[in-house]
């Protein structure tokens, strides 16, 4: 008996999903670099506050 009645059967003979190949993956500065709109990949040094809510 099956101990999950409202699950989907998987089909007989149906082959395995796809994987993707890494070739199609950007890799982290090209990901960055195709989204402008997310920020530049240079690092900056300068002190910041931080708001911490629990505290105000």
């Amino acid at each position: 008996m099956d101990d999950f009645p409202n699950r989907p059967l998987k089909a007989q003979g149906s082959s395995p999903p796809v994987k993707k190949s890494r070739i199609d993956e950007p890799c982290q500065i090209e990901h960055i670099l195709l989204r402008p709109n997310i920020g530049s990949v240079e690092k900056v040094t300068k002190q910041m506050w931080v708001y911490d809510s629990q505290w105000f």
